[in-house]
């Protein structure tokens, strides 16, 4: 839809093209479309990253990790298997939200200076643990205060593939996450 709507901009700056503030304004309209298309690119993208579907969770997880590294500055320490996960399309998505939103969840209110990650596979389970050096929370008090969507979101999503999730947290000691999942 948005190249149709480019086509047709294209279309109306050939036909009236002896007049310079309309040539001018489709130019300005075609520069908008060509923005938007490259952002709902990136966000399909996003939503499904390739490197998931070509190499797996475990290359996707190091992948964006070391992208967060690089827009935050936070140290970053990954520990995990050379071991192939045998985890579902579904699982695999799943896994990337929830370690995604955990790594906003930090950059926004963390304060921390350092991120651990460590995945473990076990021969039922996959379990991911991300835990910072920063502020900490009480966790009752931000359930009951704001409902926390990102924490909240991450449990209904570790829900729907049969996982379960865990915050240790305290105020001042920073924050882990530990994410388990069962494997097929």
């Amino acid at each position: 839809s948005l190249t149709a709507i480019n086509l047709e901009i294209m279309w109306i700056s050939k036909k009236h093209a002896g007049n310079p503030d309309i040539v001018e304004r489709m130019y300005n309209l075609s520069g908008i479309v060509e923005n938007t298309i490259a952002t709902v690119r990136k966000i399909s993208s996003d939503l499904r990253p390739r490197l998931l579907d070509q190499l797996g969770i475990l290359p996707a997880i190091e992948s964006l990790l070391k992208d967060f590294r690089k827009r935050s500055g936070i140290e970053t320490i990954l520990n995990m298997p050379d071991l192939p996960v045998n985890l579902d399309s579904t699982g695999s998505i799943t896994v990337f939200r929830i370690f995604q939103e955990a790594l906003t969840n930090i950059t926004r209110h963390s304060n921390c200076t350092r991120v651990e990650v460590n995945v473990k596979i076990e021969p039922d389970q996959l379990i991911l643990s991300i835990k910072d050096n920063g502020t900490g929370f009480n966790l009752e008090n931000k359930l009951k205060q704001t409902g926390s969507l990102g924490l909240i979101s991450m449990q209904e999503r570790a829900d729907m593939i049969h996982g379960s999730i865990e915050i240790k947290t305290v105020e001042n000691a920073g924050t882990e996450i530990i994410l388990r999942v069962p494997l097929n």
